[in-house]
């Protein structure tokens, strides 16, 4: 199976294998929050706070089209991680010639080039409206999302999954949001979007950390090359950043003081932690959780933008 792991791999299995469970599921809904959250943070950042100064149209499509992506390298992440034998339970032998709504594994990458093409048109209509930089960046985040699972030596297998997912779901929704909105990126703006960095780093070493043990076979991540507990005392670090930066960039007036509120956020980094200490045995716990903690310190450092506008 591991020769065969190009787009169209499911061609050189023998057998039809069936999705355990909707295309809601296969789309992993809780990890939405990673790229929704940033776009919200960049427009705000863009409109300097001022919720009656953003264009709506524009961010409403920008929403759209992150939701888009991120289905599609979600499931492809599910599609190649099944080809090069993580198979997990998620997917099942099916009757041959049955292929019904629920998802196979053949529909994938004829749903994903679906995807491609409907989000493409739409950036390609922002774009024109807005600015033609969104194209160039949106065409390396789509790279970078496609060869994060795709191919025997994909980003994640390289282990540079984290940092991948700092410049996909960190800087580059960030960045589209201020040109989208102002048409340019000061350097302002790649400095605030550093917590959002940090937060999408710890979701992704969580994951990670997780599946230490399926991983070992086919992947080469930063949790198996350096082991679970200095995994662990890293995911602590990054999260130490992650409000570490929001407090430095009040400290430099570069975000308003009530975004300290952040800090109400912490309860639920902490049981973050927990789950996934070394001696934990609710680990399987510590990837909704990471969601949470990164939908949650996202709100409040919004919720606090809002507040001083």
């Amino acid at each position: 199976m591991n020769r065969h792991i190009d787009l169209f791999g499911y061609r050189q299995l023998d057998h039809t294998y069936k999705y355990q469970g909707s295309w809601w599921k296969v789309i992993r809904p809780p990890t939405l929050t990673g790229s929704i959250m940033p776009m919200i943070y960049g427009t705000l950042i863009a409109s300097d706070g001022d919720w009656q100064a953003i264009h709506y149209q524009h961010f409403l499509l920008f929403v759209v089209i992150g939701i888009m992506v991120q289905m599609a390298v979600n499931m492809l992440n599910d599609y190649f991680d099944f080809l090069k034998g993580q198979e997990e339970g998620k997917w099942f032998k099916a009757a041959q010639g049955k292929i019904g709504v629920t998802p196979y594994l053949q529909q994938i990458p004829f749903v994903f080039v679906g995807l491609v093409i409907m989000f493409s048109s739409l950036t390609f209509w922002l774009a024109i409206r807005t600015s033609l930089v969104i194209i160039a960046i949106g065409i390396t985040g789509l790279v970078l999302g496609y060869f994060y699972s795709a191919g025997r030596s994909s980003l994640s297998t390289l282990g540079l999954g984290e940092v991948t997912s700092t410049f996909s779901l960190g800087w580059f929704p960030i960045m589209i949001a201020s040109y989208i909105q102002i048409g340019f990126v000061t350097r302002e703006t790649l400095l605030l979007a550093l917590p959002f960095c940090f937060l999408i780093a710890s979701m992704i070493l969580t994951n990670n950390i997780r599946d230490i043990d399926k991983d070992q076979s086919t992947r080469r991540t930063i949790a198996i090359r350096i082991g679970h507990v200095k995994a662990y005392w890293l995911l602590i670090l990054i999260i130490i950043a992650a409000y570490l930066s929001v407090f430095i960039l009040i400290m430099t007036d570069l975000l308003p003081f009530t975004t300290s509120v952040v800090l109400l956020a912490f309860p639920v980094s902490y049981q973050l932690m927990k789950y996934i200490k070394p001696t934990s045995n609710n680990i399987k716990k510590g990837m909704p959780q990471a969601a949470l903690h990164h939908f949650i310190f996202s709100l409040l450092v919004i919720i606090g933008m809002l507040l001083s506008s």
